[in-house]
């Protein structure tokens, strides 16, 4: 990991049907900040009536501090949750707190499945352990988690 510059991308996929984010290097508040608004830009490309996969990759991934670290953990839930996805990591009192939040998702763009992918493979496997499901991955090699998707 010699490359500790930020490094933040988004871009969805038509004939995949795959969004693809990318957040990576020694980040702080204002990249998180760029980070989700270029997200949520891209987002609005994917078409009404449309299901879609995920692909996080937070390979790299470092953070200036824990505060940052927090701040970022909250954006994605969120971000899924406009499209009728709810992370299995979140309790139940935060999947309660985010429906609450989260409005309406009136152009039926659903996300069905997700690969979360990290540099941390012992991490990754816990989380795997513990949280995955059938529409939610967490791995740690970017070409699994990629042919995964491509079978959904």
């Amino acid at each position: 990991m010699s490359n500790n510059q930020p490094i933040m991308c988004s871009s969805w996929d038509q004939d995949k049907q795959l969004f693809f984010t990318q957040i990576s290097g020694i980040v702080g508040f204002d990249d998180v900040k760029t980070w989700e608004e270029d997200m949520r830009r891209e987002s609005k490309k994917i078409p009404a009536n449309t299901t879609f996969k995920f692909l996080v990759d937070e390979r790299n991934y470092q953070f200036e501090n824990i505060e940052v670290h927090k701040f970022k953990r909250d954006i994605m839930p969120r971000f899924l949750a406009e499209f009728d996805f709810i992370l299995s990591v979140l309790s139940d009192e935060e999947k309660k707190l985010l429906k609450q939040r989260v409005e309406p998702n009136k152009q039926q763009i659903r996300c069905i499945a997700i690969a979360m992918v990290h540099h941390d493979k012992e991490k990754m496997q816990n989380l795997q352990n513990e949280f995955g499901q059938e529409n939610e991955k967490y791995l740690s090699d970017m070409e699994i988690a990629t042919n995964w998707l491509n079978s959904k």
